[in-house]
């Protein structure tokens, strides 16, 4: 390249996202909280006997909560769930499976179907291989 020479570099075209990936950020989204609430109401009879006794039942709140209209009101409506522990504890667990397991296979997906690794601004992987060296 010349000291007088202009050298433009040609960005690549722009492509658009294939809606499949936006449906696999709808299934991480909203699909894997829902489908994980069903299996926490599902899952939380038969595991409940192994929760220790402290997160059974329903919450208890001190005295002062229920003095204010508005914190009472809130007490009673948490009061009225049965196990609530147990259910956020299954929920947050299931939760994350499912969107461990949703992204591992998103990953493999987009491997096999996604574009290329390296284009055509990058450099080639090194074929070098160091010397075996020993002292």
């Amino acid at each position: 390249m010349g000291k007088y020479t202009q050298f433009q570099r040609k960005s690549p075209p722009k492509r658009k996202m294939h809606p499949i990936w936006r449906g696999i950020g709808c299934i991480l989204l909203v699909i894997a909280p829902l489908f994980s609430y069903g299996l926490t109401v599902l899952a939380v009879p038969s595991i409940l006997p192994r929760f220790p006794y402290q997160l059974k039942g329903p919450m208890n709140f001190p005295l002062w909560v229920y003095r204010s209209p508005i914190t009472s009101w809130y007490g009673n409506f948490m009061h009225s769930f049965h196990n609530p522990w147990v259910n956020i504890i299954t929920f947050i667990i299931i939760l994350l499976v499912v969107t461990g397991i949703t992204s591992l296979v998103y990953t493999m997906l987009y491997q096999l179907v996604g574009p290329a690794r390296y284009t055509a601004v990058d450099a080639p992987p090194s074929k070098h291989t160091p010397k075996f060296f020993k002292r």
